[in-house]
């Protein structure tokens, strides 16, 4: 590994870190939290791929804005992200476009706010916490949400001034079991008021 990576991982590693010689991915027993400010994210997680995270993998950062107008130049990977996560996983304020690629089993929360998803293929299909994808206003349908969720589901001001959700896609949500609360305002909510 590059000097740059083992620094980074000995920075934000809250516990021990290994670079697994079988996957060649770094597997972490403990929590990774990344969400420093102002957030540097040149190069994001340093080309390091992660395996898996026995507890928390927080991953908050926003590149450099283009323009207060628009979302932030150069996403971060999801490809990047572990392939399980034993606690809460958040990928919010990443710039992504897509879930494909990141964890398809956490251990608590799932959270991926503030960012131009246009849906949520590749989020796990069970989550035993709550699944959190708040301000994600290029939505256009509800696919890929989680199948099953322990708590509850938030779409809170998802996308209240854009029209371009599908509404025919709608139905994904009620086929979908959740255990809480389905919290949701703004344009969402005139859909489910029926």
């Amino acid at each position: 590994m590059k000097k740059n990576q083992i620094v980074f991982l000995d920075k934000f590693t809250k516990g021990v870190w290994k670079l697994n010689p079988l996957t060649g991915l770094v597997d972490i027993e403990g929590d990774f939290i990344y969400t420093d400010f102002p957030r540097d994210v040149k190069h994001h997680l340093r080309g390091i791929k992660f395996g898996e995270v026995t507890g928390n993998f927080i991953f908050e950062a926003q590149p450099p804005l283009t323009s207060v107008y628009f979302w932030p130049r150069n996403p971060v990977n999801p490809e990047d992200f572990p392939r399980r996560v034993g606690g809460n996983f958040s990928c919010s304020r990443c710039s992504l476009k897509s879930l494909v690629g990141g964890p398809k089993e956490v251990g608590g929360n799932y959270s991926c706010s503030f960012n131009p998803l246009e849906n949520f293929e590749g989020a796990p299909e069970r989550i035993p916490g709550s699944f959190v994808g708040r301000f994600n206003h290029d939505l256009t349908s509800f696919k890929g949400i989680p199948k099953f969720i322990e708590g509850d589901l938030n779409l809170q001001d998802g996308n209240w001034w854009q029209q371009t959700l599908d509404t025919n896609n709608l139905n994904i949500i009620s086929e979908s079991e959740i255990k809480g609360n389905i919290k949701f305002d703004g344009v969402y909510r005139e859909y489910f008021k029926k």
